[in-house]
C-alpha cells in the first residue's frame, strides 16, 4: 500500500481551474462518501489555492486516474481542462508535501497560518464522512504536529500575513491609505472575519458587513463596530463604498456587472476597489472593466 495525492494548486493552475475544482464545505460532505466509492480511503483538502486528494492506493496509477475522474466528474467540468494540471505525488514525496502545506511553506503568502486550520479540518470532515482510515488519520495527525513545530521552533510565521490581511494592504497601496475610507465586506465566515480586522485595524472609516445569514453578519458587525447590512441594500450600499472585498462560499457571482456599474454611475469621480477573496470567485470578472473600478483577486497577491 502506498500514499497517493494527486490534485492542483496556485502554483500548476490557474483562478479559472481551481473555481471549477473547489469544494464548499456541503460539497465535501457530499463528495468524500463518493470519492470512497470510486477511490477508497481518500480525503480531499479543498482551500482558495488548492483542491488536494489524499488516498492510500497498491496501484497508485490506477488510483490516480480514477481520483482524476472523480474530480472531474463531480465537477462537471472537462477531463482534459482538468488534466493537464494535476501533479501526482507517491510516498515520500506526497508525505513530504503536505508537511510543507500544513508548514505554511507552499502557500501563496509564505508562513500563513491558515493552511494548519484547514488541514486540521480536512481530517475531521473525512473522519465524519467515514471516507478515511488509519493510514491515513496517521499522516494527518503528524502533519498537523509537524505544522504546529514549526511555528513553534522556527520564525517562518513572525512577519506572515493572512491572504484577508494581504489584500487588505493591497488596498491600501492602490488607493493610497485607508484611513477614512468606507469598507463593505460581504460575507462573515473565516475568512470574512479576518478580512473585517483587518480593515478596522488599518483605520477605515465605516465598516459594513452583508452576509446572508443576518445574525452572523449582525454579530460580527457589533464586536468591530460595524454596521450590518442586508443583500437587498447592497446597491446603495456599494454606492457608499470606496472598498468592497467577497470573502463567501457562494457558488457564482453575488456581484455583477451591472450592480457595479449602477453604483459608479451615481459616484463617478471616486473610485472604487474590489477585491475578490473567493474560490470559485464571487465579482463578475467585467466589473473590472468599468471606469474608475480596480478589481483584484487572489491570483493578483502572489506578488
Amino acid at each position: 500500500m502506498q500514499i497517493l495525492l494527486i490534485g492542483l494548486n496556485h502554483k500548476t493552475a490557474p483562478l479559472q481551474v481551481r473555481e471549477a475544482v473547489s469544494f464548499s464545505k456541503d460539497q465535501l460532505a457530499a463528495a468524500l462518501p463518493e470519492l470512497r466509492r470510486s477511490v477508497g480511503e481518500g480525503l480531499i483538502l479543498s482551500t482558495c489555492n488548492r483542491t488536494e486528494v489524499y488516498a492510500t492506493a497498491d496501484d497508485p496509477e490506477s488510483t490516480a486516474a480514477s481520483a482524476g475522474r472523480f474530480l472531474a466528474t463531480f465537477h462537471g467540468v472537462s477531463h482534459e481542462l482538468l488534466t493537464p494540471h494535476l501533479r501526482q505525488l507517491v510516498d515520500d514525496e506526497a508525505v513530504h508535501h503536505l508537511f510543507r502545506v500544513a508548514s505554511g511553506l507552499d502557500s501563496m503568502i509564505i508562513g500563513e497560518s491558515q493552511i494548519l486550520g484547514q488541514v486540521r479540518d480536512a481530517l475531521t470532515a473525512a473522519s465524519e464522512a467515514n471516507s478515511v482510515d488509519t493510514p491515513l488519520v496517521g499522516l494527518f495527525h503528524a502533519a498537523v504536529r509537524t505544522g504546529r513545530r514549526a511555528r513553534e521552533e522556527t520564525e517562518i510565521g513572525r512577519n506572515a500575513l493572512s491572504i484577508s490581511y494581504a489584500g487588505v494592504n493591497l488596498a491600501s497601496k492602490v488607493l493610497g491609505g485607508l484611513e477614512g475610507r468606507k469598507a463593505l465586506l460581504i460575507g462573515a465566515g473565516e475568512a470574512g472575519k479576518l478580512v473585517a480586522v483587518a480593515l478596522r485595524t488599518s483605520g477605515v472609516g465605516g465598516l459594513m458587513i452583508a452576509n446572508r445569514t443576518v445574525e452572523r453578519g449582525e454579530e460580527l458587525a457589533r464586536s468591530l463596530d460595524g454596521r450590518a447590512v442586508d443583500f437587498s441594500e447592497l446597491g446603495p450600499t456599494l454606492e457608499a463604498a470606496d472598498i468592497v472585498i467577497t470573502a463567501t462560499e457562494a457558488p457564482d457571482y453575488v456581484l455583477e456587472r451591472g450592480a457595479v456599474a449602477s453604483a459608479m454611475g451615481d459616484r463617478p469621480d471616486r473610485p472604487m476597489f474590489l477585491f475578490d477573496l473567493s474560490v470559485p470567485r464571487n465579482i463578475d470578472p467585467t466589473a473590472g472593466d468599468i471606469d474608475e473600478v480596480s478589481l483584484f483577486n487572489i491570483d493578483d497577491l502572489s506578488s
